[in-house]
């Protein structure tokens, strides 16, 4: 089995084509401010340092306050369309996207351009609030040179919006992007417990050997029913006995060994209680059931990350991270392999910090960033059919959405992903402490006899660090829609 697991990513390592990497930590550029040049031949650069024009090396187009109000449009995104050559303006999912033609446009991280509102980082959604009446001019820097001032985030060109009511305090928000998304409802966790009529004959049981001849019996007048089988698996584990979770695996495997949904339902839950070698088994038979879908390989590659096997981990994980850009952008699953790329590579620096002595040669030098978070969520589950949104809820009562992805206190989310099995992701570098509530929103169809949707949540407190604690959570879903709070966390 490794050699066929060797040969799968050997074959997508020649494929690979060299990308950059845009989704660095900001870097602040810290150039002396400037105060003994004239005003008018000044322009709002990184961070809202004031450059001299004739200092700065790389393209930029000055958009004045007039120019942006004689276009009478509601948002200073749209003023600028039609201003400056190769800005294009896209409405995506998660809002207005501005894209900057001549930047580094890698697959791993955002295309769109960066944005910043009198020294703070921010994007199209907070934009849709501003006036164009309240700026005062907007500096597009194009190129790749953009992260020459802002590091590597700045690669696909940066939009420096300098308003007309300057801070009054340093990093201070304007009113106009100050107003957080606040949650209002309820702050209970919901449990989620297996109704299924099918399983109530096991309350009988008094062991679980008693329970495996429940299961024995009740085989063959189920033997068309993968619900069955996946809610008997999540009870012998329940039982924690081991031989007999054992033979309940061997069994279905041998009744449904196709069944993706099933499979991954059952490693989630093989995982969570730290069988590792087991879940291994099981997602190598996913891997080789859809030897194309990324997430296969990033299922494994983590198993194997926990299975001392570092090398193998690197080499599934890495090759997440390499894909034809312009096939992906053009693709309706754009969002999923940008996201992919997005999480496979924390996943990999992740595991360069942890393990020193690898063969690392197909990973590019643009890959490598600081994979240290305080706080780590990330979402999975195992039918691509389901329609599942996280959603996190920090100290500040402030909730983290697709569509308002990053909060003030710092806590970012990846792009929505649809059709697929996951992942998203939130993570915050510098955690407020306090609690942190998960939440999902959902829609998802499943018929009775066919399998439930299973979610594992992994969550991280000082992810990459030498005092890193994770915790894996299978839940399984009983509605077909819903909007509930799984879990807690305590920084």
């Amino acid at each position: 089995m490794k050699t066929l697991l060797h040969i799968l990513c050997i074959g997508i390592f020649f494929q690979a084509q060299a990308q950059t990497d845009t989704t660095n930590t900001l870097k602040s550029d810290k150039t002396t401010f400037i105060d003994t040049i004239e005003e008018e031949e000044l322009i709002e650069s990184a961070l809202g340092l004031k450059r001299d024009k004739n200092a700065i090396s790389t393209a930029y187009t000055v958009v004045e306050s007039e120019d942006l109000v004689h276009a009478n449009t509601s948002n200073i995104i749209e003023s600028l369309s039609g201003k400056v050559s190769g800005l294009q303006i896209v409405t995506k999912r998660d809002g207005l996207k501005a894209y900057l033609r001549g930047g580094t446009r890698s697959l791993y991280g955002k295309n769109e351009a960066l944005i910043v509102v009198d020294g703070i980082v921010t994007d199209g959604n907070f934009l849709k609030a501003i006036n164009p009446n309240s700026v005062k001019s907007v500096n597009v820097i194009k190129g790749a040179n953009g992260a020459a001032l802002y590091g590597k985030d700045g690669g696909n060109g940066v939009l420096v919006i300098t308003t007309k009511g300057s801070f009054k305090k340093k990093n201070t928000v304007p009113k106009s992007i100050n107003k957080l998304k606040l949650y209002k409802g309820s702050l209970k966790v919901k449990t989620h417990k297996n109704k299924a009529s099918y399983m109530k004959i096991y309350a009988s049981a008094k062991s679980a050997q008693d329970a495996y001849e429940i299961f024995l019996d009740q085989k063959e007048t189920q033997e068309k029913n993968p619900a069955y089988y996946a809610d008997v698996f999540s009870y012998f584990i329940a039982w924690n006995a081991k031989d007999q979770t054992k033979a309940v695996l061997n069994n279905i495997l041998q009744l449904e060994p196709n069944n993706v949904e099933l499979l991954k339902a059952m490693a989630f839950q093989l995982e969570a209680v730290k069988e590792y070698d087991l879940a291994g088994s099981v997602y190598l038979n996913i891997l080789k059931l859809r030897p194309k879908d990324s997430q296969s390989f990033r299922d494994l590659g983590l198993i194997y990350a926990e299975t001392n096997k570092p090398q193998l981990s690197f080499d599934l994980l890495n090759s997440n991270l390499y894909d034809d850009l312009d096939e992906a952008l053009s693709s309706s699953a754009s969002n999923e392999i940008i996201s992919m790329q997005q999480i496979s590579r924390k996943e990999v620096n992740h595991l360069l910090q942890n393990n020193t002595v690898m063969n690392t040669e197909k990973l590019e030098e643009s890959q490598i960033e600081n994979a240290k978070y305080d706080l780590r969520i990330v979402l999975d589950w195992n039918r691509a059919s389901a329609d599942l949104d996280l959603q996190v809820i920090d100290p500040l009562l402030e909730i983290c959405f697709y569509g308002y992805p990053k909060t003030q206190i710092g806590g970012a989310l990846t792009l929505d992903v649809k059709d697929t099995y996951g992942p998203e992701e939130y993570t915050l570098r510098n955690a407020k402490k306090g609690d942190y509530y998960i939440k999902i929103n959902y829609d998802n169809a499943v018929d009775k006899k066919e399998v439930p949707t299973f979610l594992k949540i992994t969550t991280f407190k000082n992810y990459g660090k030498s005092n890193e604690e994770k915790a894996v959570k299978v839940i399984r879903l009983n509605k077909n829609r819903g909007d509930d709070i799984l879990a807690k966390i305590t920084v």
